[in-house]
């Protein structure tokens, strides 16, 4: 089943800072055979290798998520952002070194080209606010959510279990299991507690319980949502709980 990774997004990312970058510098390299139009040139092809590589990742992982879509009608936009705050704690310190790139490079800029000196002043300003939103958002969703390593201690029901790191039941977030009293409700049970009893699992969960005294998260198994799982297999649909 399709996921996006973190790894997957900040490997097209650097690749398009950097070629923004090695782009400039080239423009600004007065002679074809300049030592740093040769190094900008190498650094360009290889920059490009890899986001035309992780670009066709991508498209791979967006079509199987398109099916994924279709059969259960979960909302891509949820897929594809529900690590929004791990990758933007991992992207920063990108983002921070491409900076200093620029800003290295751009002094050399003012001898060899004043518009592309300033052309570059204005990249480096513009990418200093996007920094500080970033991390403006990165506060915000640490408001709302943790991550945490635990092992599966107790399931109670297809959607509900126990860990050692919370005292209050895990929900899964976003979907819901029939209910125990029933043969679908026992047999969704029986697959997460095949699945999940005993093994250590990621929780992105929320800080604030919800009106059940419950801690709602998203469940990764070996860096996989296990909520997907269950609903590929037929054992839970997709739905929104806001806790209160």
């Amino acid at each position: 089943m399709a996921h996006f990774t973190s790894q997957d997004y900040i490997s097209c990312g650097s690749a398009t800072l950097s070629r923004q970058v090695v782009c400039a510098v080239i423009a600004a390299a007065p002679l074809k055979g300049h030592p740093l139009y040769i190094a900008a040139i190498a650094i360009l092809k290889f920059a490009a290798a890899q986001f035309n590589l992780r670009m066709k990742i991508l498209e791979e992982a967006m079509s199987a998520s398109l099916v994924l879509v279709e059969q259960s009608g979960y909302p891509l936009l949820l897929q594809t952002s529900e690590e929004m705050d791990k990758l933007m704690a991992a992207q920063i310190p990108i983002e921070e070194k491409q900076l200093a790139l620029a800003s290295t490079i751009r002094p050399f800029m003012l001898v060899t080209s004043p518009l592309a000196w300033l052309s570059l002043g204005n990249y480096i300003d513009s990418f200093n606010a996007q920094i500080d939103a970033h991390k403006t958002v990165l506060m915000h969703f640490e408001q709302l959510w943790e991550w945490k390593l635990a092992t599966v201690t107790e399931v109670i029901d297809g959607d509900t279990f126990k860990t050692d790191v919370y005292d209050e039941p895990i929900r899964f977030e976003d979907i819901n299991c029939p209910e125990l009293d029933t043969e679908a409700g026992k047999a969704a049970k029986a697959y997460t507690e095949s699945h999940l009893l005993g093994k250590e699992v990621e929780l992105r969960a929320r800080k604030q319980l919800d009106d059940y005294n419950r801690r709602l998260a998203k469940v990764y198994l070996n860096g996989k949502n296990f909520a997907y799982e269950l609903v590929s297999q037929g054992l839970a649909k997709f739905v929104f709980f806001k806790p209160d």
